[in-house]
């Protein structure tokens, strides 16, 4: 049985919380508030930490490294075309929704469901009319991390 292994990278869009099982990575949460237990250890030098590096570095990370989706045949449809999308672009839920041939609010309900933001790209896609939301949320901090990775990946213009 292995052990879950959580640690922490310093991102410019708020400290990540990365949760890793045998090496793979299967969740990444923004703590978004001062933990109520000591901090976790920083992720370790290794191919997550050089992935998210070149990310915010404004280089091509490359493939993912070592990683478990999870989720529903439909979910992981929804998030390897998310995978899909150049850096720098995006689509709309019913653009993707089309492309796999299911509905866009379907489309967003499996975005929300995405247990890798920042390597699975959840935050490319956007509203036909507008941003659309971000991790289950409309507004607030959740939509605006959205905005600044989308303005980091020049998505967006800089105001």
């Amino acid at each position: 049985m292995q052990t879950e292994i959580l640690c922490v990278y310093p991102s410019p869009v708020g400290l990540m919380r990365l949760r890793f099982d045998g090496g793979r990575l299967i969740g990444v949460d923004f703590d978004d508030a001062p933990p109520a237990v000591p901090p976790f250890p920083p992720l370790p030098e290794g191919d997550h930490r050089r992935w998210l590096d070149a990310y915010f570095n404004g280089d091509d990370p490359g493939p993912l490294p070592a990683h478990e989706l999870g989720g529903s045949a439909f979910q992981q449809r929804v998030w390897l075309e998310m995978l899909s999308i150049p850096r720098g672009q995006t689509r709309s839920y019913g653009e993707v929704a089309r492309r796999i041939g299911n509905a866009p609010r379907a489309v967003g309900q499996a975005c929300k469901r995405n247990r890798l933001p920042v390597f699975v790209p959840c935050h490319r896609i956007v509203a036909a009319d507008g941003l659309g939301g971000y991790a289950g949320a409309r507004g607030g901090h959740k939509l605006d991390r959205k905005i600044l990775l989308l303005r980091h990946e020049g998505a967006l213009d800089t105001p």
